[in-house]
């Protein structure tokens, strides 16, 4: 049988095709009037589920597709409504309607090309339609503004003004109105019609803005406070209006208000409730006071509210006032039995801090390492962390901490300013500046990180940004007294009298004792700078008979010392006396005047008598200890400073003349052990640094002393002070750094001419640098200073090193 073809399959999947062509208009038609039904039911989301239906089966649906646009206009969706309609205008070019809509978005948007595009086709199609004369003013405004034609931009406003009342919807005529009248600074007019736009339903944050920034510049404060309370009605959620509102309060003196406000949005519930209840809490503090901030925090946790975390930071107020041992039980007991979380992990921080600054630093490292092993990246855990590091010199892991701490919170500024001291620790002093320079953008320009920038530029001689980083900060923070303090110091510095007397008036118009005192002393270092020291010390005076304290008798005594007038110092102190013979202050002033005086006997006399009254005054011990050094005998001296560590083991300044005393005796381990403890105590300090790493250095020889030098001393690395680039160059000379240690040992014996032990280190480093010529002069120059009879050990390598180079001269003269 013959093959034909069909002609029924061909029909067939026609009749299908028309079928399912059919169905899928007729199914995007019904979607389109259920959606239709539930948009003007009020059931808006289920009216876009029904557009969407809509649209993917019929693309080209226009009342569909315009539908769906303006709804997600409505809802602030502007992106991806404007797509929406840009496709309406592909697909149906000539519908005048939806490309006015179009243009007056891309206006609204600043899409500019797009709505001299749209905007130039509904002029032509169009120009009766006020909607379109906006939109041809609204583009004749901005080629105005970008021209700079006043005449045509006021001319482009005035044709909008006109419009406004033709128009249903007014809101793009009037930003123009708006906009010209505040380039005009026309405010008060300007301010009619951002009202009459609020009123008209134009409720958006940008707008109560601009009527707050309007109010602010006619200067109606009534007006100003009654607007940001109108705005944190209009916007609850908004913390700017919130906050701003507060601070207007506080401005405006009126606390009350302020804490009621707080109150009331304390109580209230939902995801803000624990941010606005911290807000109380931190104005009761700083307006009320601590205990108005501690009465808060113990009716929370009375009340079941967050206990874990008010009974923290109840615990930290009362450890800071001083109630430390009630402060870490309360902090215990909130841990007894917590649940495994962040709040907990964060309270064992906070508690870890409290056993640490009370001495119990194992207690401590046992809770922020059960923290860190539960949780890798907890910031507050990484920090102390690092800075426990960093007081045991493990400066690399201190450093690695902190980067993971800055992986979590990267503009957090106490890791920043860490990290700045770590890289210190490893004397890359550039990397520790960019950090510090981080740290202060990252606060914000607080005092504590300006400060820290500041005193950091102002060692490397960079004095005069040191002082436009305090002067930023200053805008920020004004009349921050330890700012001012610093800034009228500078001024002083380089003679910039003018200056100095503006930041002592600064500083005496505030009330604290702190400014009052910052001001004082600036007056005195001002006065003393430019050599008045009699109006110095007559201000002095003035201070003393007006305030009678013990800082203002001494900066006068002092005076009197800098001047060497000793005759009126001892009349100022006894006319003192006279009126109380029993005050330690001005006795020890006495004996002082006495030792300066030679008159040994008497000073020893009242010294001993103020100890026998307080033996635990560590300045009169060492006011003996120097007296007796000075005029009395090595053994007198010697017992004196025993009986001082005796009363008081742990003073630092009695253990740093110990180690001296030590080290003058040759008992070099017993001075390394002092120093040792010294430096366990205060980790930070360059010079115990110093001198730690210098005895080390060059007095032991193992290659664990080498390395524990090389640890201690990395900070002084780059450092131009004579003292610390000899114990970095020499420490680098023995690690073999030739170049580095020659970098720094010139600098310090150019610095450092009479210092024989200074002078040999440098020719060490020349005769490693095979330059054995100006080692030798170095070496006979420092045999000299040092005397025939120094038995230390570097002065017997410097004889032999003479010999050796001078034999070794003298065979090749001969040869």
């Amino acid at each position: 049988m013959s093959s034909r073809p069909s002609l029924l399959l061909p029909l067939v999947l026609s009749l299908a095709l028309l079928a399912a062509c059919d169905s899928s208009e007729e199914r995007a038609e019904a979607h389109f009037q259920s959606g239709i039904e539930l948009f003007e039911a009020g059931d808006v989301d289920r009216a876009l589920v029904e557009l969407r239906n809509v649209l993917s089966l019929d693309a080209r649906h226009m009342e569909a597709r315009k539908l769906f646009a303006d709804i997600i206009r409505d809802r602030g969706k502007w992106g991806e409504a404007y797509r929406n309609y840009t496709t309406l205008v592909e697909m149906y070019p000539s519908e005048t309607e939806l490309r006015i809509v179009l243009a007056d978005m891309a206006v609204r948007m600043g899409r500019w090309d797009d709505a001299v595009y749209h905007g130039n086709r509904v002029i032509t199609d169009a120009p009766d339609d006020p909607r379109v004369q906006v939109i041809s003013a609204a583009l004749d405004f901005r080629s105005a503004i970008s021209r700079r034609d006043t005449a045509a931009r006021r001319d482009a406003a005035g044709r909008t003004e006109t419009l406004l009342a033709s128009l249903d919807d007014p809101s793009l005529a009037r930003e123009i109105v708006i906009d010209n009248l505040i380039r005009d600074k026309s405010y008060v007019d300007a301010l009619v019609h951002v009202r009459a736009a609020i009123d008209d339903g134009v409720v958006t944050e940008e707008k109560f803005r601009t009527k707050l920034s309007l109010l602010g510049e006619i200067g109606d404060e009534a007006g100003f406070g009654a607007g940001l309370e109108q705005a944190v009605a209009a916007f609850p959620q908004q913390r700017d209006f919130a906050d701003d509102l507060i601070g207007w309060y506080t401005d405006q003196g009126a606390l009350d208000k302020a804490e009621a406000f707080l109150r009331d949005q304390a109580a209230v519930g939902g995801d803000t409730a624990e941010a606005n209840q911290m807000r109380l809490i931190v104005f009761l503090r700083e307006m009320r006071g601590e205990d108005a901030a501690l009465e808060q925090l113990d009716r929370f946790v009375a009340d079941g509210v967050n206990p874990a975390l008010f009974g923290s930071i109840a615990a930290e107020i009362r450890f800071d006032a001083g109630d430390t041992a009630g402060a870490i039980m309360a902090m215990e007991a909130l841990l007894d039995g917590a649940v495994r979380g962040r709040q907990t992990r964060d309270n064992k921080v906070s508690l870890a801090r409290m056993l640490a600054a009370e001495g119990k630093v194992i207690e401590a490292r046992q809770y922020v390492d059960e923290v860190l092993a539960q949780d890798v990246g907890h910031v507050e855990g990484l920090k102390i962390r690092a800075a426990w590091l960093i007081q045991d010199d493990r400066a690399d892991d201190a450093i690695a901490a902190l980067r993971a701490a800055l992986d979590q919170a990267p503009l957090d500024a106490q890791a920043m300013t860490l990290m700045a001291e770590a890289h210190t620790r490893n004397g890359n002093r550039g990397l520790a500046g960019e950090m510090l320079s981080l740290a202060f953008e990252a606060s914000g320009s607080k005092p504590e990180e300006a400060l820290n920038y500041a005193r950091f530029l102002a060692a490397d001689g960079k004095d005069r940004t040191a002082e436009a980083i305090v002067r930023n900060a200053l805008q920020v923070t004004p009349g921050d007294a330890r700012l001012l303090s610093f800034l009228g110091q500078a001024y002083v510095a380089r003679q910039d009298w003018m200056r100095a007397a503006r930041i002592e008036g600064e500083l005496r118009a505030q009330p604290t004792s702190e400014a009052r005192d910052a001001a004082q002393a600036l007056e005195v270092m001002r006065l003393n700078a430019r050599q008045l020291s009699a109006e110095a010390i007559g201000f002095l005076e003035e201070l003393t008979d007006r305030d009678g304290t013990n800082g203002a008798e001494l900066a006068v005594v002092r005076a009197h010392f800098a001047a060497r007038d000793y005759a009126a110092a001892e009349r100022f102190i006894d006319a003192a006396l006279s009126q109380d013979p029993d005050r330690p202050v001005m006795r020890y002033l006495k004996a002082s005047l006495m030792a300066a005086t030679g008159r040994s006997g008497p000073a020893r006399e009242i010294y001993r008598a103020l100890l026998e009254e307080d033996p635990t005054d560590d300045i009169v011990w060492r006011a003996l200890y120097a007296t007796e050094l000075r005029d009395g005998t090595p053994e007198t001296a010697a017992e004196v400073l025993e009986a001082a560590l005796q009363a008081l083991p742990d003073d630092k300044n009695l253990l740093w003349a110990k180690a001296g005393v030590l080290q003058d005796e040759g008992d070099i381990d017993g001075a390394i052990a002092v120093y040792e403890t010294l430096y366990a105590a205060n980790p930070a300090s360059p010079v115990l640094a110093n001198n730690l790493a210098s005895l080390l250095s060059t007095y032991r020889d193992s290659p664990e002393d080498l390395e524990r030098a090389f640890t201690v001393a990395k900070r002084l690395r780059g450092v131009s002070v004579p003292a610390f680039q000899d114990t970095y160059g020499w420490i680098a000379y023995r690690r073999g750094l030739i170049e580095e240690a020659l970098a720094h040992l010139e600098p310090a014996a150019a610095a450092l001419p009479d210092d024989p032990l200074v002078i040999f280190r440098l020719g060490m480093a020349y005769v490693a640098d095979a330059r054995d010529a100006d080692a030798l002069a170095l070496f006979e120059r420092a045999l000299t200073l040092a005397g025939p009879d120094d038995p230390r050990a570097p002065f017997q390598t410097a004889r032999n090193e003479v010999a050796r180079i001078q034999s070794f001269m003298t065979g090749s003269d001969a040869n």
